[in-house]
């Protein structure tokens, strides 16, 4: 007995000339992932790299869906779905290195003497080979402007600011930039201001890229003063204080054992 293929052959074909599904701009299998993953303590946060080892299945699926994103597809988006897309790529993909060489003490291991982390090509973006530096330092920095991105990305170091437990939003975003801001600049292991006198002790973060913050508000300590004082005299007063920079603590973010 024959048996029809005309309907089967039909819905193949509709299948296919089926649009690809839109890119979730709520980031919730993210979202899973770092509420699973990441611990939020003061301000600072842990992350938990012995489950994304074990469980590599969720962080494949998060950053596979990241790099499947077409390049015509992200210019379409405004704005704000653009910036957030990339700060959650940043930091899922340098989740995913890490936890691709780990047990490490610190990402600067990774890639060995001559060979930064951040310059590895170990993800496609837009349908290229792509590394770390290429998303802040090719795109977020030179296209948008945006110095509060520095307290978004996140490098796996318990110096630099804390990963947030849940993904950066579109609609959320500027909210979402001045509350990293505000936490890593009211963190006294981190940043500081000495009244008696009249210094800046700040993190290296705001050396490296001084000259964002000073295309902001003029200069380091103008930027810095509206988060470390609410009174305007006090405010211009920061503006004036000298600066000296911190060490920067390298060691890896991970949960204790």
């Amino acid at each position: 007995m024959a048996i029809r293929s005309e309907p089967l052959l039909l819905l193949t074909l509709w299948l296919f000339a089926l649009p690809a599904a839109a890119f979730d701009h709520h980031y919730r299998d993210y979202a899973a992932l770092l509420a699973e993953s990441v611990r939020m303590q003061g301000h600072q946060s842990r992350v938990d790299y012995r489950r994304l080892v074990a469980e590599p299945g969720p962080l494949d699926r998060v950053t596979a869906r990241m790099e499947q994103v077409p390049e015509e597809e992200f210019e379409g988006w405004d704005r704000d779905r653009q910036i957030a897309f990339l700060i959650n790529a940043y930091n899922a993909f340098t989740l995913r290195l890490v936890r691709d060489h780990y047990p490490v003490d610190s990402i600067k291991a990774i890639g060995g003497l001559f060979r930064s982390p951040w310059k590895l090509e170990f993800f496609t973006l837009f349908g290229r080979p792509a590394n770390l530096d290429h998303i802040e330092h090719g795109l977020l920095r030179p296209r948008y402007h945006e110095p509060r991105i520095h307290f978004a990305l996140v490098c796996a170091a318990r110096g630099c600011p804390p990963l947030s437990d849940r993904p950066w939003l579109p609609e959320r975003l500027d909210a979402q930039l001045e509350e990293a801001a505000r936490r890593f600049l009211t963190d006294p292991q981190r940043n500081r201001y000495l009244p008696e006198e009249n210094r800046l002790e700040l993190s290296p973060l705001f050396r490296w890229y001084r000259e964002d913050f000073e295309a902001a508000a003029g200069s380091v300590a103008a930027f810095v003063a509206p988060y470390l004082a609410e009174a305007e005299a006090e405010r211009r007063r920061i503006e004036t204080a000298t600066v000296r920079y911190l060490d920067y603590d390298w060691s890896l973010n991970e949960l204790p054992r």
